[in-house]
């Protein structure tokens, strides 16, 4: 049982990654392509403020 799942699991990361490899789009081949790429901003938003009093017996 443990064989054939192991097996069927192998087989998907394989297909899976062949997939993927040929969705993907080219990759840059010159440090000028490189260059100009930026990672998008993250939005960030103010959540909460936490304290904690570390001088209080345990």
């Amino acid at each position: 049982m443990k064989e054939s799942v192991y097996i069927i699991c192998i087989s998907l990361a394989i297909a899976l990654s062949g997939v993927c490899l040929a969705e993907s789009p080219q990759k840059a081949t010159s440090a000028t392509d490189i260059k100009g790429f930026e990672p998008p901003k993250p939005n960030l938003e103010f959540m909460a403020r936490f304290t904690v009093d570390l001088s209080a017996p345990v």
